[in-house]
């Protein structure tokens, strides 16, 4: 585990203050990717890559996609899964890196990947951040949809 997995390990109890209020329950987080959203298909499969504690993944599973969250962290995936559980939404929740994203054995690729809020630029250097963001191209359909958000 990396200095970076311990800092969100610690970061796990108190995600939620760093979160702006719209974002903090799974409908609003889902809500927040309308434009995204909207042009997926019921059931389509949708990995959200850096779920953190799991708002937008439980989000996108509550709106009948097939979804799967990742994260770095395995306290924010344990946050992850009592979620799921708690709005009683099937939702695998896989402790892996980015650059393992490709390594997972998925059962096929992924309609659409979200890798949202900040993630992206704790990567580290450009070379981390092209290789984070070819691992992620890496899982999607051909015709699948990457979306990134990055408040720096």
């Amino acid at each position: 585990m990396t200095t970076a997995d311990v800092a969100y390990d610690t970061l796990a109890e108190v995600y939620g203050w760093l979160v702006p209020e719209p974002l903090l329950s799974p409908e609003g987080a889902a809500d927040a990717f309308a434009s995204v959203v909207g042009h997926l298909r019921s059931g389509s499969r949708v990995l959200d890559c850096a779920a953190g504690t799991g708002q937008l993944a439980v989000g996108l599973a509550l709106r009948g996609f097939d979804t799967v969250a990742a994260d770095a962290s395995p306290a924010m995936m344990q946050r992850t899964r009592a979620l799921a559980v708690e709005r009683r939404v099937d939702l695998p929740a896989v402790t892996c890196d980015w650059a393992s994203l490709g390594r997972q054995g998925w059962r096929k690729p992924f309609d659409a990947v979200f890798c949202v809020g900040n993630s992206i630029a704790h990567v580290g250097p450009a070379g981390l951040r092209r290789a984070a963001l070819s691992a992620m191209a890496g899982v999607l359909s051909e015709d699948g949809v990457l979306a990134l958000t990055s408040l720096n």
